[in-house]
């Protein structure tokens, strides 16, 4: 499995005991194998995976630190100390502790950033509104957008059909795109929607919250993270609804490429649903001398929670949720998974509405 590239350190000197690495992999190693799985039936995802996979897909060594103490502190373990596997009630204890902890990341992050997005469609859903709804909230914002990217979905390519509009019946017999190219050129036309790269629901907005704080604090782990950047243009991408829709729910990223401003555009959509789109291998993102790229790091993030999500099996399970939810509903006696999705939503998630 490749893992992201860690920057400015190589060296866990001064952030945290070096050993702790050893430790964690020596832990994750151990409850990875086949026969260390509980006998009690558990949630369809690999919890092991879930902790190993975030820490892996790290993009510095200081969010790896900060896993790394949050780890052993919800397993109570010290950081600097042998651990004996050959003690049953030991094994048996830091296992619950290493299950509790993934259930905490899943339901306090995992769960929410990817239920927030776009759902089974229900009888009183529309979820091309849902969509809509960073539009509707910063409409300065998208027409930002819309010139910096120049009125194209920055992953197909395709040309602003609103736009698209206007200039033919301006100019009707030339009209032009943003680079001065003729429209006839271009091969696709789309409604384009702003999307927040990581989710606007994110943003703490008048009293502090503790919910969106925890959430926060586990998007640390994962990279350097300002909160006041997720309302900003570096945080929005313009996309068409379909692409909207694939980056919302973490089947489509973008990663850094070989040169900047490029993009390598990777997936985890079948490859006939990624060939029916034209989706391609990949993207340089246009640049605006008066309006901020979107960030190259909060798109890294993005792309980490992917392959977490993916690689863990807990965006399989999530998606497995959701469509209980849609076929079947919350039995009376809480006996589905679904109470993750009642609790998440308690807590202020806008599950079922993407912001962004």
């Amino acid at each position: 499995m490749a893992t992201p590239s860690l920057r400015q350190q190589t060296s866990f000197e001064g952030i945290i005991d070096p050993s702790a690495h050893d430790r964690f992999e020596q832990i994750m190693t151990h409850f990875d194998a086949p026969n260390t799985s509980p006998s009690s039936p558990r949630p369809e995802y690999s919890h092991v995976k879930l902790i190993r996979c975030t820490y892996n897909y790290a993009l510095t060594l200081e969010a790896k630190g900060n896993l790394l103490r949050a780890f052993f502190k919800a397993v109570h373990l010290p950081l600097d100390q042998p651990i004996d596997m050959m003690d049953p009630a030991f094994e048996a204890r830091l296992r619950q502790d290493i299950y509790d902890y993934a259930d905490f990341l899943f339901n306090n992050f995992f769960l929410p950033m990817r239920a927030s997005g776009p759902t089974p469609q229900s009888s009183n859903c529309s979820c091309q509104s849902q969509t809509e709804d960073t539009d509707r909230r910063d409409p300065t914002l998208r027409e930002l957008c819309l010139e910096r990217d120049k009125n194209r979905c920055i992953i197909s390519g395709a040309f602003n059909l609103d736009e698209a509009e206007r200039r033919y019946k301006e100019h009707p017999n030339s009209p032009c795109d943003d680079d001065g190219r003729p429209l006839t050129s271009c091969r696709e036309f789309h409604f384009l929607e702003a999307a927040h790269v990581l989710p606007h629901s994110l943003v703490q907005e008048g009293k502090p919250d503790p919910l969106k704080k925890t959430a926060l604090d586990i998007l640390k782990m994962l990279g350097t993270i300002e909160c006041t950047e997720l309302d900003r243009p570096r945080n929005v991408i313009t996309l068409t609804y379909s692409m909207h829709r694939f980056f919302s729910n973490f089947d489509v990223f973008l990663q850094p490429g070989q040169s900047p401003y490029e993009y390598r555009i990777g997936s985890y959509l079948h490859p006939v649903i990624r060939r029916n789109f034209s989706i391609p291998s990949t993207k340089t993102i246009y640049q605006h001398g008066g309006i901020e790229a979107p960030s190259s790091r909060l798109l890294e993030i993005h792309a980490a929670i992917a392959h977490i999500l993916e690689h863990s099996g807990a965006g399989r399970y999530i998606d497995k949720i959701l469509r209980d939810l849609d076929e079947v509903g919350i039995r009376a006696d809480g006996s589905t998974e679904l109470g993750r999705l009642v609790e998440a939503r308690l807590q202020g998630w806008p599950l079922g509405v993407r912001n962004g």
